[in-house]
């Protein structure tokens, strides 16, 4: 079914203008998810409400797929491919509860580190609007679901302050925290 919407949706595309259109889908998880991650950035109140309305339309394995690294279709980490390793976003994190990235690396690496804690924090807000189930069902609880996301999206915040802070225990403390939201949601839920 996906794929047929997809297909209807690249051929209603190019009638109706070319591909240029599709860049501009207002349905397209990455742009929603870039776009809530600016919110964030600019600390706007209004990055609430775009993550639910992105939520509305976006699938969560699409959001969520997001966070793996650039050669399995993810957003990676910053403008220049390999600059940052590793290169997802999920893998990154996972190094984070280890230790905090190199001096070095945070004054090279700095500004798009601080970028991919946003980005995580858009895609925390957005999936806690996406449970996978209505109603507790054995050990999936939707209250769990959205607390889970909402930890996800407050620790990439405090990652996010910690990067433009340079501070690297602040960024180890608040990596810990983020990678123990995704860790207990993806015990229960993955």
């Amino acid at each position: 079914m996906r794929t047929q919407s997809r297909l209807l949706l690249l051929i209603g595309a190019v009638l109706l203008g070319g591909l240029g259109a599709l860049a501009a889908d207002p349905k397209d998880p990455k742009a929603g998810v870039l776009k809530v991650a600016d919110l964030y950035e600019k600390k706007d109140p209004g990055a609430a409400k775009a993550a639910q309305d992105v939520a509305k339309d976006a699938e969560l394995e699409d959001v969520m797929n997001l966070m793996q690294p650039r050669a399995k279709k993810g957003l990676g980490i910053g403008t220049k491919p390999g600059a940052v390793s590793p290169d997802g976003i999920e893998a990154f994190i996972i190094n984070l509860d280890k230790r905090a990235p190199a001096k070095t690396v945070l004054e090279k690496s700095g500004p798009d580190l601080e970028r991919m804690a946003y980005v995580t924090a858009a895609i925390g807000a957005i999936a806690a609007h996406k449970s996978p189930v209505q109603a507790k069902q054995g050990k999936k609880d939707p209250k769990d679901w959205v607390k889970w996301s909402d930890e996800m999206r407050d620790s990439a915040l405090e990652l996010a302050d910690a990067f433009k802070a340079k501070n690297a225990s602040a960024i180890k403390k608040a990596g810990k925290k983020l990678n123990e939201s995704c860790t207990s949601c993806h015990d229960v839920f993955k």
